[in-house]
Formats: structure tokens, sequence, C-alpha cells
């Protein structure tokens, strides 16, 4: 998020797993798109394998479609492009690769943080309604207490939309701001709620910000070794091919 990430749900969607995908033989489909829509953003293959901490000689490969990209990194490839796994593995016409190859990243990024935003906005609009709600119908609960949870609520949205966007950078940041916000609004909610202050008597439940936030910490380190082990053996695979001359 085992984890349910987007690759996971890819293959649900398109009910087959990623060998099986390969079985197909898409590599020449996959390499075709991946070389016109680099070349119509205007980038070498070095560029390209310098933004991705891959070797020139990989994206040559895998754009001769003389080898296919894992998962994650095709997924990480759809991401900046701006397009779909489908749409990758699928025959496109070269004015459609034109037109997307040439779409602005900063326009494409612009997109999907005002996307984000809107999803928290909802988010915060809720906590309103509750906070009117409990001041016209004058309820028990301590109606600003939604925006104390808002925040916490807040990275529930980020952290998928995050992993969406594929910015793995701020998976593990925003996960220890959730664990935290969410640990003090159950401790402000158990404070106000519980009578003779016995809620304010249990702070030691910030200690449990300490497992959540290293079992955060391994799962992020985990990942990250796993894609650098993927990018290594990617490359090891491609060590003896030459790149593309026509960049």
């Amino acid at each position: 998020m085992g984890a349910f990430s987007l690759p996971s749900m890819f293959e649900m969607w398109v009910g087959a797993d990623y060998h099986q995908l390969a079985m197909i033989d898409l590599t020449p489909t996959v390499g075709r798109n991946l070389a016109l829509l680099r070349k119509n953003r205007g980038l070498t293959q070095g560029q390209l394998a310098e933004h991705f901490a891959y070797s020139d000689k990989a994206i040559s490969k895998w754009e001769r479609g003389e080898a296919l990209p894992d998962l994650n990194m095709l997924y990480e490839l759809a991401d900046f492009y701006g397009v779909t796994l489908d749409f990758l593995t699928h025959p496109q016409s070269e004015a459609t690769l034109r037109e997307i190859g040439r779409n602005d990243p900063r326009k494409v990024a612009s997109n999907r943080l005002i996307i984000t935003l809107m999803a928290v906005l909802t988010v915060w609009t809720f906590a309103t309604i509750l906070f009117v709600t409990d001041i016209l119908m004058k309820t028990a609960w301590e109606g600003w207490m939604a925006f104390v949870w808002a925040v916490p609520f807040s990275f529930c949205v980020i952290i998928p939309f995050n992993h969406f966007w594929g910015h793995k950078e701020w998976m593990f940041p925003f996960l220890t701001t959730f664990i935290i916000t969410f640990l003090l609004a159950a401790y402000i909610e158990l404070g106000l709620d519980l009578p003779e202050n016995e809620g304010w008597e249990l702070g030691y439940i910030f200690f449990l910000g300490i497992p959540l936030t290293l079992i955060g910490y391994g799962i992020h380190r985990y990942r990250a070794l796993r894609d650098d082990m993927r990018k290594s053996s990617s490359e090891e695979e491609s060590g003896k091919e030459e790149p593309d001359e026509g960049e």
C-alpha cells in the first residue's frame, strides 16, 4: 500500500501476471512506444538513463525490443510520460505518441498536484460539515476535533496518491507524519472523552509510534533495495549491448 501496490492491481485488472504478459512478447510494441515517446520528449537515451539511474545500454535494449523492463520500471516509465501501463503495452499511432511525448512534464506535475489537493480538500470539507453539525445539533462530542482528525486523514489521502504518482522519496516522511498526527489526535480524543482525566494519563500511547515508524522505515528501505537490485540486474544483462546510435 501484504500491501496493495499499483503494479499488483494492474496484474489483477489485466487478468495475468507480469511473466504471462512477457510471454506474449510485448517487447517490440513496448520498445517502439518507449523510443518514440523519448524522442518526442526531446531526450537522449543517456539523459533518460541518468534520470532513472540506469545505463544507456539498458535503455537502448528496451527500445530495440530486445528486453522488457520489469513491471516496476514499466510503471515508472508510464508515470514519467504521463500514460498508463495499458498504453505502453499496446500499439499506438505515431501521431498519438508524438502528441503525448510533447506533453510538458511541469503541466502534468501541476495537474497531479491539483488532483491531490482536491482530494485533501474533500477531507477538510467533511470535517467542516461535522463541525457545523456539532454546533447546530449541540452534541456531546467536541466538534473542533473534526479538524484535528482531518490532519492524519489528509495524509491517508496523500500517501496513496504519492505512491500512485511514483514519488517514492516522500513516502517515509508522509507515513511518519501520519503516524505522529494520528497518535496525537487519538490522545486528545481519549483525553476529552474518558472521565476523570484518565485519557490525559495515556501519554504512553505515543511509544506506539516507535515500532510503527520502524516498520514503515523497514518497508521503505526494503523497496528501495529491491529496486536497486533490479536495476543492477538489468544493467548486468545489458552489459554487452551497445547504445543505439540513433538517439
